[in-house]
Order: structure tokens, then C-alpha cells, then sequence
């Protein structure tokens, strides 16, 4: 008898079991928002983003290469990463730091793979540790070389140079632009880099001796400005007043003429530079008016884990050069040159739920304007200045902004991946916040699914929707308040937003508060109680870091709301 009621309690715990799964089965599902024009790409963290022009555009997420033809509406997949340059002509260049790189010569539409290689066997080429290109096929690159060398005793060593690189046929063929010579040192020999190359001997520099020779290390590729010119930083090695000293200079050799200018990096002497790295591989920048920029830092010696970033800018080739000491709101990983004067500085915020004020300047960088845009905290995000009007972003998602005027308004495309902030419904009604400006509003329960925001919908400077409520569930599912994050022109604020559409379109009410170190969360639904005027009082309650505010709306039902007191409450 005791065994059959253990039989008897198993067969009902198993039913119960059962019956409990099935019943959450039944009522949970999982809601597929189901906007199909994002990114196809299941990658969540983009590394660069880069503009040809308005129309022609690459992303890059983990080595995975989008294009765009239409200005970023679609984008397609494609097998190169960003290219580091495009041309007006149609060429381009893409490096990596494996010896493998890409050409276009088609605006990026096909790439040619690349890999720089020597006919001598008895050099080995490790790696490329800098590169460029330029248009009509011409290349460069820094290689990292081990090579058997013959002394003047007739005996072999082994010698580690960082060599140059030079490519005229799109990487189909390549040779040094630079030449081995041997020297010796207390008895041992050891392998240098020679100012006497293929393409010509290099004239010493005036701040050399000039009886004495030099030593030439390269450092990184600059650019390559047309097919004709190259520019490599250099560090050069040799003897002034017979004491040996060591310059930095921005080297332009002219390979149709065989000659070398040799302009020299005053900020650099004495120290060794660090550079940073502004888009993918670039360390330098050649604005549209073909004004030069090196971007630099170094340890704040008053604030220790604090980082000064320099800028140095040159608008004469290299002759000569200014600089600057960024803010520290500036993000000079996220630095993009238009002209001489202006720049621009995007940046991701840290703080709340929402975007990010950017900066730019007109005056190189002695004052600083903002400006918003709609990538969300914590992006691994990159942006781009096509030009004075054009911008363009890119963030975790992968969501795609871009502004047609200068950060005041933007559009972007339905992120892959974006973490939701707020959700109100109201019988068939849902309404989802997220991240990157971005609401969702379902009419039928989350069968499908509209996403708000890409354009105009929302009002300027909106960020994200963190708390919401219909206004009254039993007789109107039109009309919803909420509380948004905003940022500002000078500051960010938290204020609260209505909507008398369902949402399809947004206005903002009174600010609450400026700032947003604590999210604010609405902790009420509103009363509707009817007043002596036989109007109905909708009151809020909203949560913030200094209390509860107390907000009052009051109008005949399907008036337009607004926000008429904000009190704290004892």
C-alpha cells in the first residue's frame, strides 16, 4: 500500500510538472521585434566607419566589411575591411598588421588581395607594422625584415631592420626604397638603414654634420599623396659638432625624381612619440585642404593616469607646424579633420541610458562648439566628417547614424542589438524603449513591430525613453507620458515627453532636472480622478536622485497634456 502511494505522488508530481510547463509555455513568449532593414551581421561591436562621399560608405565589425552605395539607407556585405584611403579616381588601400592587405580600384566594390613579398630568398619578411596607399596603384609599406649579411671579414650575421616598402602596380610587384649597410661597434657588426636607396642618394640634413653620414630608421607611413610621393616619418641617427644626436623628420620622397625632403618634427626631439591611432590603422590625417595632422600624448605630470593629447598641424607640407592641447572632453581617438580650422571630435557618453555630445571647432581648437548624436553609453562606437555638413556614426548594434547638416538633426538605420529601457502597454498597445534614440510601438500585441526615431518623430537632442505610461487605460490608448533623457546644446537634462498618436510622433514637456548621474524612473500610473470643473487631474509620480517630483497634467480628455508644475514632495 505505501509503495502505491508513492506511485501515485510521482505520477502527480510529473502531471504537475507537466501541467506547469505547458501553462508557461502557453502564456510566455519570446517577442521577435521583427525589423528586418538592419545590417546583416550578427556582430555586436563595430570597429570604424569611413565616407568616400555621400553615397559611397564602408563599416567594419571584428574584420566583417559593409558597404553602402545609397548613403547608408542599405548596406551589403563585403570581403575588405575599411580602406584606409579612397580616391577621387576610384583607388584605395586596406591594410591589416598580418602582411595582408587590399586594393580597389572601383570605389571599393571589388578588392584585389595584397601581400608585400621580396624575389630574395635570403630576406624574410615577419610582418607589416605601418602602411598606405595612394591612387593609381601606388603603395607603401614598413616591414619588419631578417636578413644574412656577408661583413668585410667574411663573416655572417644576421641583421632586424624595419625596411621600406614601395609598390607602382597596385602590389603586383615591390621593392626597398632604402639600402643595408653594415657598421661596426666595438668590434661587432650590425646592420643599419643607408640614406643611399634605389631611388636615388638621400642629401644629408642641414642639422647633421656633413662630413659624417647617416642612419635612417623609419618610423611610420604618412600618406601617399599622389602616385608619384610618399611620406614616412623617419628617425635619423648621426653626428652634430661631432657629438651624435638623433631627429625625427617627416621624410616626402619623390620617386619619379629620386630626391628627398627632409622636413624635421621640432615637438619630437628629445623624446619618443606615441602616436594614436585615429581611424583603424591611420596614425596621421591630410585634411581636403591638404593641411597635415599628427596626433600625440603623453603622461600629465600634475595628474598622475591622466593623458595630455597634443595635436600638431601643418598647413606648408611639413615645413612647419603648430600645435594644440586637447580638452578632456575631447576624445582624440574620434578626431576628424575637415580643414586647417575645423575639426571634429565624436564621443560616447558613459553616463544614463542615452547618446553622447560630441564637439567641434572652427579656430583649431581654441573654442569648441556641441552637438549631439544618437549612439547610445558604452558603444564601441567611431564616427566620420565626411566633410562641414556630412557626419556619420556607427555603434554597438550595429546601429548606422548619419546627419545631412552638421549633428542638428539625424537619421539612422533599426539596430541588430539594442538593450531596451522601458516598456508601457495598454490592451493591444506596446511601447519599448531603447537605447540609440530608438522607440518601438507594436498595435497588435508584438505581432509586429514599428521602429520610431529613425527620422524626425522624436524631438531634437531626444536620447532615450526610460519610463512611459499610458494616460489613461480604461479610455484612451493615444495618449502616454514619459520621461526621456536629452542632451543639450550646453548640458544634458532629463525631461518628460508626451505623445497623442500612439506614439508615432513625440513632443517634449518641462524638464525635470539637468543632468542625469541616476536614472529617474517613473513609479506611478496616473490618477483620474474628476475635479469640481468636472475635468479630469492626471498627477505623476517620478523618482529622481533629490526626491519625488510631483508632475500634474490637467485638460479635457484628448487635449494635449502638458507639463504644468514640478514640485518636490516633503
Amino acid at each position: 500500500m505505501m509503495k502505491k502511494k508513492h506511485i501515485a505522488s510521482i505520477v502527480l508530481f510529473c502531471l504537475a510538472v507537466t501541467a506547469t510547463n505547458t501553462y508557461a509555455q502557453k502564456v510566455w513568449q519570446k517577442i521577435e521585434f521583427g525589423l528586418d532593414d538592419k545590417i546583416p551581421s550578427n556582430e555586436r561591436s563595430p570597429s570604424g566607419i569611413f565616407f568616400r562621399d555621400t553615397m559611397n560608405g564602408f563599416i567594419s565589425a571584428n574584420a566583417r566589411g559593409f558597404r553602402t552605395i545609397d548613403g547608408g539607407q542599405s548596406w551589403n556585405f563585403g570581403n575588405a575591411p575599411i580602406p584606409h584611403s579612397l580616391f577621387s579616381d576610384g583607388y584605395g588601400s586596406s591594410f591589416g598588421n598580418d602582411r595582408i592587405g587590399y586594393y580597389t580600384q572601383d570605389n571599393g566594390e571589388t578588392w584585389s588581395l595584397i601581400q608585400p613579398s621580396i624575389a630574395d630568398p635570403s630576406i624574410n619578411l615577419n610582418y607589416t607594422s605601418s602602411s598606405n596607399g595612394g591612387p593609381n596603384g601606388t603603395l607603401i609599406a614598413l616591414a619588419e625584415t631578417s636578413q644574412q649579411l656577408t661583413t668585410p671579414d667574411s663573416d655572417t650575421i644576421t641583421g632586424y631592420n624595419r625596411r621600406l616598402l614601395i609598390s607602382t602596380d597596385a602590389g603586383t610587384t615591390w621593392q626597398f626604397g632604402d639600402s643595408i649597410q653594415l657598421y661596426k661597434y666595438n668590434g661587432a657588426y650590425y646592420s643599419e638603414i643607408s640614406r643611399t636607396t634605389p631611388f636615388g642618394s638621400f642629401p644629408i640634413p642641414s642639422d647633421f654634420d656633413q662630413q659624417a653620414g647617416i642612419i635612417v630608421d623609419w618610423y611610420r607611413t604618412f600618406d601617399v599623396p599622389d602616385s608619384q610621393t610618399v611620406r614616412v616619418i623617419a628617425l635619423v641617427k648621426g653626428l652634430k659638432n661631432n657629438q651624435p644626436i638623433t631627429v625625427y623628420y617627416l621624410a616626402q620622397i619623390h620617386l619619379n625624381l629620386k630626391t628627398i625632403e627632409w622636413n624635421r618634427l621640432p615637438f619630437w626631439q628629445d623624446t619618443h612619440p606615441t602616436l594614436i591611432d585615429l581611424r583603424i590603422k591611420n596614425y596621421f590625417r591630410r585634411s581636403v585642404d591638404n593641411s597635415l595632422f599628427i596626433v600625440d600624448h603623453i603622461q600629465d605630470t600634475t595628474r598622475p593616469g591622466v593623458e595630455l593629447h597634443y595635436i600638431y598641424h601643418s598647413s606648408d607640407d611639413g615645413k612647419s607646424w603648430a600645435s594644440n592641447v586637447l580638452p578632456d572632453f575631447i576624445d582624440a581617438r574620434n578626431l576628424n579633420f575637415i580643414s586647417k580650422y575645423h575639426w571634429v571630435a565624436f564621443r560616447v557618453s558613459n553616463n544614463f541610458f542615452g547618446g553622447s555630445v560630441s564637439y567641434r571647432t572652427y579656430d583649431a581648437g581654441k573654442t569648441w562648439q556641441s552637438f549631439y548624436h544618437p549612439i547610445s553609453l558604452g558603444s564601441a562606437a567611431s564616427g566620420y566628417a565626411l566633410d562641414s555638413l556630412h557626419y556619420y556614426m556607427v555603434g554597438a548594434g550595429i546601429v548606422v547614424a548619419r546627419s545631412n547638416d552638421a549633428g542638428i538633426t539625424w537619421q539612422r538605420n533599426t539596430p541588430v542589438y539594442v538593450p531596451i529601457t522601458a516598456v508601457a502597454t495598454c490592451r493591444d498597445r506596446v511601447i519599448v524603449g531603447r537605447y540609440h534614440r530608438s522607440i518601438l510601438r507594436s498595435s497588435d500585441r508584438g505581432d509586429s513591430w514599428k521602429d520610431i526615431g529613425k527620422g524626425t518623430e522624436i524631438p531634437s537632442g531626444f536620447m532615450s525613453l526610460v519610463a512611459a505610461t499610458f494616460v489613461d487605460t480604461a479610455r484612451d490608448q493615444q495618449s502616454i507620458v514619459g520621461i526621456a533623457q536629452f542632451s543639450g546644446d550646453t548640458s544634458d537634462y532629463v525631461a518628460a515627453v508626451t505623445t497623442h498618436d500612439g506614439g508615432e510622433t513625440w513632443q517634449i514637456g518641462g524638464a525635470i532636472f539637468s543632468g542625469y548621474a541616476n536614472e529617474p524612473q517613473l513609479i506611478a500610473i496616473p490618477s483620474n480622478d474628476l475635479t469640481i470643473n468636472n475635468t479630469i487631474d492626471y498627477s505623476f509620480l517620478v523618482k529622481t536622485s533629490e526626491g519625488y517630483l510631483k508632475a500634474m497634467t490637467m485638460g479635457q480628455l484628448g487635449i494635449k497634456y502638458q507639463l504644468l508644475i514640478s514640485k518636490k514632495l516633503a
